[in-house]
């Protein structure tokens, strides 16, 4: 099609000898610049058919701003210290404390992932000979709270592992340290059948870690973002950061 419309031709069969219901009657036209899905057609973008899929930026922290986050505590914070991409990202900036922060939005966003999107984010740890982090991403948070109900994303360099939970309970984890000290891409695959495919990539692109789990309890929510650091505390020596940058929708 030379125009870049979207259209569906049929081959001509008669309508009592078809009942458009089920996949052979479908596959019997032909289809242009529109996909059918679930027994009825879907315009294609054109991005997508050239393999340039539209992102939505769920939270890039550009405004400067965490007005958006209804939890927040004080240690995070934006920053123009480092960013993955713009000027601002969001930091952990008090590694010396025993207790986890967190900062989770459910409300003020533009856009929030469901059950169906691709989601992606950035992380950077830094590191240190003192102690070592677990970087966390929320999606799906059920509440402006610490510890909400929902998945996370655990990215553990103090225990050696990539994990996936729902409700603080693990779904699946794999024993693998992150590396530091670069920025990973964390892409979620978030099947409206509950299927969750998770899968950590390091700067040059290259697969580092991969998890799965089938967990329909959740097709929607907030996002949240929290630290925590093992060994930590007062003189503790321990003065990497954590830092979050472009989450994006797909």
């Amino acid at each position: 099609m030379t125009d870049g419309s979207s259209r569906f031709t049929s081959d001509r069969r008669l309508r009592g000898d078809t009942s458009w219901e089920s996949e052979s009657d479908w596959a019997a036209g032909i289809a242009e610049n529109v996909d059918v899905v679930d027994g009825g057609l879907v315009a294609r973008d054109q991005l997508v058919e050239s393999g340039e899929l539209p992102s939505n930026v769920v939270d890039d922290f550009e405004s400067g701003s965490l007005s958006e986050y209804g939890y927040i505590d004080s240690p995070l914070e934006v920053t123009q210290a480092r960013a993955f991409d713009g000027s601002w990202s969001l930091r952990d900036d008090h590694p010396e404390r025993t207790s986890e922060v967190f900062a989770v939005s459910t409300s003020g966003l533009d856009d929030y992932p469901k059950a169906g999107d691709v989601i992606s984010y950035r992380n950077y740890i830094e590191s240190s000979s003192a102690g070592d982090p677990v970087s966390q991403f929320y999606f799906a948070a059920q509440s402006e709270s610490a510890y909400p109900d929902g998945y996370c994303v655990n990215l553990d360099r103090n225990n050696n592992g990539v994990e996936l939970l729902r409700d603080g309970f693990v779904l699946d984890s794999v024993g693998i340290r992150p590396p530091a000290d670069e920025w990973l891409r964390v892409q979620i695959i978030w099947g409206q059948n509950g299927q969750i495919d998770v899968v950590v990539e390091g700067s040059g692109g290259s697969e580092i870690a991969s998890l799965s789990a089938l967990d329909p309890t959740y097709v929607a929510g907030g996002i949240g973002f929290a630290c925590n650091y093992y060994g930590a505390g007062s003189g503790s020596g321990i003065d990497e950061e954590v830092y979050w940058d472009e989450i994006l929708t797909t």
